[in-house]
């Protein structure tokens, strides 16, 4: 079954911030023309269309004045298109850096994984050795002080294996909480 992962937790304010400024660029374009055309320069062209179809210099450098007046919007653009950069690099920002703990908690529990299966291995060592010393002891031919000895031994073994298999126990279970408190 296949699942997709699930959106960081800014994903749809970051969304909302760049229609926002859209709309803030579309808005600020609109105005200013409306300020440029209805306000500052009230009426640039004749209101007969004159001026539409003249080869007049009057009504031709009119025109050329109210296209001028929107020079101003290309340096508001590059402003904004720097700002939309630099929104960028922080969003980039933002997601090495989830990336970069993503990875130290892998390395971490990569780290306690190889602890846990080197005391695994030593608590299977051990189990081999228990199984040795009891095959031992059983054996008919032992002397009463070889057995006695024998059975000191297994019992300190025996204690051993259980000392460590709790710490292996609370050691995986610490693992496995920090698992779940991850996820």
């Amino acid at each position: 079954m296949k699942t997709t992962p699930p959106k960081p937790a800014g994903f749809h304010d970051d969304w909302w911030k760049l229609r926002w400024m859209v709309v803030f660029v579309l808005v600020l374009t609109a105005g200013y023309w409306w300020l440029t055309a209805r306000i500052l320069l009230p009426d640039p062209l004749p209101a007969d269309g004159s001026a539409l179809v003249s080869t007049n210099n009057t009504a031709s450098g009119l025109r050329g004045q109210f296209g001028d007046m929107f020079g101003g919007l290309n340096a508001l653009f590059s402003g904004l298109a720097f700002a939309g950069v630099v929104y960028a690099l922080l969003l980039q920002r933002r997601d090495l850096q989830q990336q970069h703990d993503g990875l130290q908690l892998q390395r971490e529990a990569f780290e306690e994984q190889v602890k846990l299966a080197a005391e695994t291995a030593s608590l299977q060592a051990l189990v081999a050795q228990l199984e040795q010393w009891q095959r031992m002891q059983n054996a008919p031919n032992l002397a009463g002080e070889t057995r006695e000895k024998l059975l000191a031994e297994t019992a300190t073994l025996v204690d051993e294996l259980c000392h460590q298999r709790e710490q292996l126990n609370r050691r995986l279970t610490k693992m496995q909480m920090a698992a779940q408190e991850s996820v």
